[in-house]
């Protein structure tokens, strides 16, 4: 089932010539996990923007369910709808894994008892265990603060994950797990996950890989 859908989608910065993404036609679906890779500079930031609802397009619509994301509220949209895994994580570092998942979950309107156990089942669902649930991230590995950003993005039920160069500071194998992670969750949540990478290995993991040059996007396979 389509999820999300760019229809003739451009984009370009305000009073400048040159579009950065040009005619983006695409589908995503429920349960697949996507693939978009490209150079830097050649838009992947820009279609993250887009999608994660935090920039809207030049020209063109994209659809959340049949309904333009400019018509939908834009911060229920962020909390309830999608979830976004950074590439510098973007977690609190004072605080503990478990209370940047509670934060989360409060500012979508979630507290209490409920809200807690599901922090902590998703924090244990990404290998995460309880001494590490109440350590400051600061002190932990970037393999780990990966894994409670993915937590955090996941712990609302999102339609959509989106993550971006989820493995660019890891290592080989910490990188190989975290895919693993990502592909999981999306067979087991029937969740539409998007992966935002330079990286051409990502392609052995993914359903759909996508290209993007000179501002447009073009299936590879």
């Amino acid at each position: 089932m389509c999820i999300l859908k760019m229809e003739n989608v451009c984009y370009r910065y305000p009073r400048a010539d040159r579009y950065i993404l040009k005619g983006i036609n695409v589908e995503f679906e429920k349960g697949k996990v996507y693939g978009i890779i490209g150079k830097s500079g050649s838009g992947k930031t820009t279609i993250l923007s887009l999608l994660s609802r935090m920039d809207t397009c030049t020209e063109g619509r994209i659809l959340y369910q049949g309904n333009n994301l400019d018509n939908l509220n834009e911060n229920e949209y962020r909390t309830k709808h999608i979830g976004v895994v950074f590439q510098g994580y973007n977690l609190i570092p004072g605080a503990s894994s478990l209370e940047n998942l509670l934060i989360a979950q409060s500012i979508a309107g979630k507290k209490g008892k409920t809200s807690c156990e599901m922090a902590r089942r998703m924090l244990e669902e990404v290998g995460i265990d309880e001494k590490l649930m109440h350590k400051k991230v600061k002190y932990l590995s970037g393999g780990e603060q990966q894994r409670v950003a993915i937590a955090r993005a996941v712990c609302n039920s999102p339609d959509i994950l989106i993550a971006d160069e989820p493995t660019s500071n890891l290592d080989s194998d910490t990188a190989e797990a975290v895919m693993e992670l990502l592909c999981g969750l999306s067979r087991r949540q029937d969740t539409c996950v998007i992966i935002v990478s330079h990286s051409q290995s990502i392609v052995e993991k993914t359903d759909e890989v996508w290209g993007l040059e000179k501002g447009k996007l073009l299936f590879v396979e």
